[in-house]
């Protein structure tokens, strides 16, 4: 069964390996860094981020029951396939939950957001979870003192004062339905 929040974008598919590389070698993320996948699906991103670099944790939280308890079974199969070291996956932390409620503080001090969640525009007035999570970011700071990355999936987030516009970039996405297409990444600063 096909999980999607109500109203939310539809657009869906798996980023294509190169394009991930790409995104998290670009980053420089270091033992000091902490990554987080926000609508982290089956776990992907957070795995290859731990296997791929130097990361001191990388975290994924999603919403769908299914796709969150799959990641788990995944990165432990890894693991017992020795395709993850144990170093590897004692540094993936996955969650089931809302991006709002789900994250712990550890994962709100992070450097690196990766918001790849599907939720709907918000109406005039109120707060979608992309909201809310922004709002919660800006009320703990980095322990590093450095601002935040933050990458956005297909979306540009809302102007304000402290979210810095860095730079956008295409990554190589594969549908639901088997087609390749690209999908704009919008990077900003969080100060």
């Amino acid at each position: 069964q096909h999980f999607s929040p109500r109203g939310s974008n539809r657009t869906g598919g798996e980023f294509a390996p190169a394009s991930v590389a790409r995104l998290l070698l670009s980053a420089g993320l270091g033992p000091r860094d902490t990554f987080v996948d926000v609508g982290s699906g089956r776990g992907k991103l957070v795995v290859l981020a731990a296997a791929m670099t130097n990361v001191g944790t990388a975290w994924g939280v999603e919403l769908s029951p299914s796709r969150a308890e799959e990641a788990v079974r995944a990165a432990d199969r890894l693991l017992a396939l020795g395709v993850l070291s144990r170093e590897e996956r004692a540094r993936v932390r996955l969650l089931r939950g809302g991006c709002a409620d789900a994250l712990p503080q550890e994962a709100l001090q992070a450097s690196h957001f990766l918001l790849a969640l599907k939720v709907p525009r918000a109406r005039k007035g109120q707060q979608n979870e992309v909201d809310v999570l922004l709002e919660r970011l800006r009320s703990v700071r980095s322990p590093s003192g450095r601002p935040r990355t933050l990458w956005s999936i297909g979306r540009k987030l809302a102007r304000a004062a402290d979210l810095v516009y860095e730079r956008s970039m295409a990554l190589d996405v594969v549908s639901e339905r088997r087609w390749k297409t690209d999908i704009a990444v919008y990077e900003y600063s969080l100060k």
